[in-house]
Order: structure tokens, then C-alpha cells, then sequence
């Protein structure tokens, strides 16, 4: 969090006194919309401390957990928060297990929000196979010398991926070269 936003008066203090912001209703911290408002935190931190009712936190404990914590949001934590209570047998929950599972679900779901921006593609195998069984074909009715001259101008630009192939049938050949000589007979070798 900036500095100015730290050392304003309305959320939790630390050892130094200095007040870290919990935002305020329609306020963000650093731009994130995730983040607690104070009333969210109050009333998160009152149902961690219902939820382990033998636990009696310091102040200093407080103000780590409201540190920790706020940078979520309040569903998210009370999620953390139950999975924590289901998996964990300790009457006294710990900050690192909170975070931890915090951390791991934000991951989880920038992985899903980014995998759904970008479309899936699927190459049905039927489909695959026809099309490497056109290029095949392509490549056995072109005559040997453009083949040869179409190799050299892939080996210039690929260099030492491409070993020249030992056989003239194209279905002896590697996949790299049979694209690569391909691409150059299509003219879609170009750099």
C-alpha cells in the first residue's frame, strides 16, 4: 500500500502507530476492487474469532491479521476461512495457512480468468490427419529440385534445427523439415 494511504487514521495500527487504511465503502486501495471495506473486516474478523472461540488473539495479532487479510475480499476469506476450520484440527488458527490458501485460490482463479480470455482450439485428430496428409501429398508431386531449393532456403533461416533428410520420400522425413520445406512451397517461409 502507497505510504499516504498507510498513515491515514481508520483501520489497523501497528507497533509504530502508524493506521493502515481499510478503504470505505466505494474507496479502493491501490486500484484493487477486492479489498475489504472496514465493516467487511469487522465483520469478518468477528466471525474468525466465532469460529475459533478458544482463541484469544494479542493486539499485535490483530493488527497481523488484519495486514494480511485485507488485500481480499470478504467471501474470499470466509471461504479460506471454512476450509481452514475443515482441514486444520488446531483450536488456534494460524495467519500462514489463512494466507496461504488465500494466495493459492488467487492464483486458481487469475489462471481460469486469463485461460478464458484466450479461445481454446482444438484440432480434432481426423482433421490433423488430413491435413499432414495433404502436405505429404503436396510434397510428393512437387519434383525433387524444388524440393532441394525449398530445403535450402528453410536450412538458411533455421540453420542447424533442420538435418537435411537421407531419404526423398516425405513421409521418411521429420516433422520439422516436412513443415519447414512446406511453408517455403507455400511461400509462408518468408522472415
Amino acid at each position: 500500500m502507497s505510504q499516504r494511504l498507510c498513515e491515514r487514521r481508520t483501520g489497523c495500527t501497528n507497533r509504530e502507530n502508524t493506521t493502515y487504511a481499510i478503504r470505505t465503502k466505494g474507496e479502493c486501495v491501490d486500484g484493487d476492487e477486492q479489498t475489504m471495506n472496514r465493516t467487511e473486516w469487522h465483520e469478518t474478523w468477528q466471525r474468525l474469532r466465532e469460529r475459533w472461540s478458544e482463541w484469544t488473539p494479542t493486539k499485535v495479532e490483530h493488527e497481523d491479521w488484519c495486514l494480511g487479510l485485507l488485500r481480499y475480499s470478504q467471501e474470499l476469506v470466509e471461504e479460506v476461512a471454512r476450509h481452514v476450520a475443515s482441514t486444520f484440527s488446531s483450536k488456534t488458527p494460524r495467519l500462514a495457512w489463512m494466507l496461504r490458501e488465500c494466495e493459492k485460490r488467487v492464483r486458481e482463479e487469475s489462471i481460469t480468468r486469463q485461460l478464458d480470455k484466450h479461445p481454446h482450439f482444438h484440432i480434432d485428430a481426423d482433421e490433423f490427419n488430413a491435413q499432414k496428409e495433404s502436405g505429404i501429398k503436396r510434397l510428393e508431386e512437387t519434383p525433387i529440385d524444388e524440393l532441394r531449393a525449398a530445403f535450402d532456403r528453410a536450412k538458411v533461416k533455421h540453420g542447424d534445427l533442420l538435418q537435411r533428410p537421407t531419404d526423398s520420400n516425405p513421409r521418411n522425413w521429420k516433422q520439422t523439415v516436412r513443415a519447414a520445406v512446406l511453408c517455403e512451397l507455400k511461400g509462408g517461409g518468408q522472415s
